[in-house]
């Protein structure tokens, strides 16, 4: 068990970390975030989306939409903005290759759904106790899992959009598929918690080494006989035999 010391200063430290990475006037690094957020969302689906390879998928900044930027068909007017955009700051234009001209939208929060989890992960691994090298090699591949963590909630968020009675959609399931489905996004996508949790389980397998939490000028005990430069007897000298 780490010294309660030990753990109100990880605590303490994280708190702090977060807070200056989540606080509201911090946009430099979340609109940049954005940028990137967009960026690999077009990377990883707009090609092929995963096993619907009838799927098109863009990821736009509705501030500044670009016609180039959308599928044959799709009519967005450059400048189109959404509501709450300060939060709801990503567009997703969702088309079936087959039809060509069914489109439809959806939005997302690049703040909420990629920058919180990347940024409090961020905040455990520095603030967790240890050797610096081991912290930010953990932190790498953290990374990569959190964005793993990031792709997956937005793949069944597209797959709820891609679903249904819409002209663009892939695929009909029944009530009871549907609902899981719809339950399964909503937990994944919607529920702010999970931007959390995710991270924390990501810390724990990565970085939680319980020998990294002990103080460094707590020394292992040693028996006196040893502190005294002297050692119990082999087996079988006349000394042992004789205790």
């Amino acid at each position: 068990m780490p010294p309660p010391k030990v753990i109100l200063k990880f605590a303490a430290l994280t708190i702090f970390l977060g807070a200056v990475l989540l606080i509201e006037w911090w946009s430099g690094p979340v609109r940049a975030y954005g940028a990137f957020f967009r960026g690999l969302g077009n990377i990883a689906f707009s090609t092929q989306f995963w096993f619907w390879p009838d799927a098109y998928v863009r990821f736009l900044d509705p501030e500044n939409i670009q016609p180039a930027d959308l599928p044959p068909g799709v009519n967005v007017p450059p400048g189109t903005k959404l509501q709450d955009i300060r939060i709801l700051d990503t567009l997703l234009v969702l088309n079936n290759r087959k039809t060509r001209t069914d489109f439809g939208f959806l939005r997302t929060s690049s703040r909420l759904n990629g920058y919180t989890p990347v940024a409090f992960f961020v905040a455990l691994a520095l603030a967790t106790p240890g050797r610096w090298r081991k912290r930010l090699k953990g932190l790498g591949w953290g990374l990569l899992l959190v964005h793993l963590f990031i792709l997956l909630r937005l793949t069944v968020y597209l797959a709820e959009g891609y679903c249904g009675d819409k002209p663009f959609a892939l695929f009909h399931p029944g009530p009871t598929s549907f609902r899981i489905l719809k339950a399964v996004s909503g937990t994944l996508h919607d529920n702010p918690t999970v931007s959390y949790v995710v991270p924390t389980f990501i810390w724990f397998l990565l970085l939680f080494r319980p020998s990294q939490w002990q103080p460094k000028n707590e020394t292992p005990k040693t028996d006196h006989r040893e502190k005294s430069g002297t050692s119990p007897p082999p087996r079988g000298h006349p000394l042992a035999s004789a205790k």
